[in-house]
């Protein structure tokens, strides 16, 4: 599986309140972080890949800003206690406070 680039398994878990030593989820968080970081990518218009997102923040802010580490780590958390696509809850795209942190590193 590939590595996480800019959140970590431990920020990952901390986010979605699971211990640290429970390891059976390892694997689906990974790729649940992956889908983010790779998702923020595409969503926000700095580049194709997570690398060149990384690049472009690291050239405008040398790293990855938090609120962008933020918003991977909500969006994380919500596929990971939302595992199906439809539930008989209030429904939103993404959450409100994901927007207000992503918006103003969007590039058009």
């Amino acid at each position: 599986m590939a590595e996480l680039k800019f959140i970590t398994l431990a920020e990952i878990k901390a986010q979605c309140r699971i211990e640290s030593d429970f390891t059976l989820e390892d694997d689906r968080l990974t790729s649940y972080g992956l889908s983010a970081e790779s998702t923020l990518a595409q969503y926000m218009g700095r580049g194709k890949s997570v690398s060149a997102m990384i690049a472009s923040f690291t050239e405008e802010y040398g790293e990855v800003p938090e609120d962008i580490k933020n918003a991977a780590l909500m969006l994380v958390n919500v596929w990971y206690k939302h595992r199906v696509p439809v539930e008989n809850v209030s429904l939103s795209a993404v959450p409100y406070t994901f927007e207000l942190l992503i918006k103003p590193y969007m590039e058009l």
